[in-house]
């Protein structure tokens, strides 16, 4: 239920933020959707209940998945053709990267420092990531003009 329940709601999210993405700017919707990530994170804290874990879990990964469309949509205008297929290779590495050292960190600070730690660590990555993805330019008009003909 742990894995299952997250994942069956990135399907639902995934779809909605390129939709949103594509109407509202791309920057936009990716700097939101990790807005409320590190509070959720903080959240995991408080909670005594698997339940509540599940349900705050399920929250923060369909935020984090829905920063997905807009990262590809964003690499995808800001790199050259030709070198599309090694940037979204070198961020899916990192991306599994992430996935694969996170965990083995995590355990690390459980278990030398504290409880609380690999929360309070994520948080404050999230912040990061927030004010850099802060200093993102939007794409250009006209490719977002293109896409509302293409929709419509």
């Amino acid at each position: 239920l742990f894995f299952t329940l997250p994942s069956v709601a990135m399907l639902f999210t995934q779809v909605l933020s390129g939709w949103l993405a594509d109407r509202y700017g791309r920057k936009k919707i990716l700097v939101l959707c990790l807005v409320p990530v590190p509070f959720l994170f903080g959240l995991w804290l408080f909670t005594t209940n698997w339940v509540t874990l599940i349900i705050v879990y399920t929250v923060i990964v369909s935020f984090w998945s829905m920063t997905w469309p807009s990262s590809v949509a964003l690499l995808s205008d800001y790199i050259p053709s030709e070198l599309i297929g090694t940037a979204l290779g070198i961020r899916m590495t990192s991306m599994r990267l992430g996935m694969t050292i996170g965990p083995i960190l995590s355990v690390f600070l459980y278990t030398s420092i504290s409880h609380t730690t690999p929360f309070l660590a994520s948080a404050i990555m999230v912040v990061m990531a927030i004010i850099f993805g802060s200093f993102l330019r939007e794409t250009s008009d006209e490719k977002m003009e293109a896409v509302a003909v293409l929709s419509n």
